[in-house]
């Protein structure tokens, strides 16, 4: 039989910091472009937090804004997450926000307190999104729908309209 003991050491000198943080992820799904969505940061501790938020990965794609700033006790701060990509795909990271308290007395062993929002974009351009939705029976948004169709009569048409000029270019005249 195997016994785990376990031992907890108290620290004095070391503050509790702490982050209060929604929503607890961002799944995001749109056009190429631009997409975005809001974090709030918020404070519940006494002490006054220096707070920094970046993204794991996909530095290059995924920006936030403000990415640094300073919370005092019960404060908040809404943190704008954007992710900009001209490429049909899908891009999966963490955002982390980790804070240390700012006062010299809490800061004895330079800790910090983290948490890590998973972030979800996913992104497509309009007319592979109709396909794949019209293809995956999944295209039930009336607006979605609509959309659809007009740019499948425009198709339509276009090929009609071609049609016509290439028969009547290849059509021998009659005399």
């Amino acid at each position: 039989m195997a016994a785990i003991i376990c031992f907890t050491v108290p620290v004095s000198s070391v503050a509790a910091s702490g982050l209060g943080v929604s929503p607890a992820e961002l799944d995001l799904e749109g056009e190429k472009a631009e997409l975005s969505d809001t974090l709030t940061i918020s404070n519940p501790t006494a002490g006054v937090l220096l707070v920094e938020v970046y993204p794991d990965s996909f530095d290059r794609k995924v920006q936030v804004e403000p990415s640094s700033f300073i919370l005092a006790s019960g404060e908040e701060q809404i943190t704008e997450v954007t992710v900009n990509s001209s490429d049909d795909e899908l891009i999966t990271t963490n955002i982390s926000v980790v804070s240390q308290p700012l006062a010299e007395g809490e800061r004895t062993l330079g800790a910090a307190t983290g948490v890590k929002i998973p972030l979800r974009a996913q992104i497509t351009d309009q007319e592979s999104r109709s396909f794949i939705a019209l293809v995956s029976g999944s295209l039930t948004n009336a607006q979605d729908r609509v959309r659809f169709g007009v740019g499948l009569i425009t198709a339509g048409l276009v090929l009609l309209v071609l049609l016509v000029v290439v028969v009547r270019y290849f059509r021998k005249p009659t005399a």
